[in-house]
């Protein structure tokens, strides 16, 4: 018997009726612009307010191994005290690297590892960017020679000099300072503003600028191949989408840089 719509059944009836499809909720992007600005800032002020914290405890310890100190000498004199810099950076970098994981795990519904790029790649992929690395250090050797400039700074020098514990400083130039930079650099900023209208060209170069601004210790010079190497970091995070191979092209570029270091120190001076 057919009801009143013509339907034999009510099973006909409901599979009849017009279907309501509720679009799929769409997953959450990464913080914006103005979001990872604030973040960067808040991280930047930690940053700094560890280092001041570090500082003033060491300024202090020193006073108290000589009293005749004068407080003001002892601060100018630890923009180049490598014992000074490697405590400061065991410290800090890993307390801003706790910092970045949490801004990243605040965006929920966004996985970490996939805001911060914490993937692998293939050993062809490294090696090639490896190759790549290589390329651009021999470019700025020579140009540096060119230009009748040393390509050691004196910085570098005065560092390793005054490390007091090398070990403490081989460790922080190449590990702990490429893992936290490419982490907040490479993989936090660039991930935040590549989504925004600047895109991804404006995302490699803002982060670069950003990191350049990080090394204000080096001359106007050293800063902007700072700036260079940024951009490539930058590419090759953007193409092989790892920021675990970034880590170790910044390593790499912090070993040779530590090797040239050892050889004038040791070999030519």
């Amino acid at each position: 018997m057919l009801d009143e719509q013509g339907y034999q059944s009510e099973a006909e009836a409901v599979e009849a009726r017009p279907v309501t499809v509720i679009p799929a909720e769409r997953p959450p992007g990464p913080w914006g612009f103005w979001a990872t600005i604030g973040f960067s800032l808040i991280l930047l002020l930690a940053l700094m307010g560890l280092g001041a914290i570090v500082c003033i405890v060491f300024v202090v310890v020193k006073m108290q191994q000589n009293p005749d100190a004068k407080f003001e000498q002892l601060v100018e004199g630890l923009t180049d005290n490598g014992f000074f810099l490697s405590l400061l950076t065991f410290i800090a970098y890993p307390c801003c690297l706790a910092l970045v994981s949490l801004f990243a795990r605040l965006r929920r519904g966004y996985p970490i590892k996939d805001y911060l790029v914490l993937q692998l790649t293939s050993k062809q992929i490294l090696v090639k960017w490896l190759l790549g690395m290589t390329g651009f250090i021999i470019f700025h050797d020579v140009l540096t020679y060119t230009l009748g400039r040393e390509i050691v700074p004196g910085f570098m020098t005065d560092v390793y000099l005054t490390a007091y514990f090398t070990p403490l400083l081989y460790l922080v130039v190449i590990v702990i300072a490429p893992v936290f930079e490419e982490v907040f650099i490479r993989g936090f900023m660039i991930t935040g503003f590549r989504s925004s209208a600047i895109g991804a060209t404006g995302a490699v170069l803002l982060s670069s600028l950003v990191w350049a601004g990080l090394h204000v210790q080096y001359d106007m010079y050293g800063i902007s191949m700072i700036f260079v190497g940024g951009i490539l970091l930058g590419i090759a995070r953007l193409t092989t989408g790892s920021t675990y191979l970034t880590v170790i092209l910044h390593a790499f570029m912090n070993i040779v840089a530590t090797a040239e270091m050892l050889i004038k120190v040791h070999f030519i001076s």
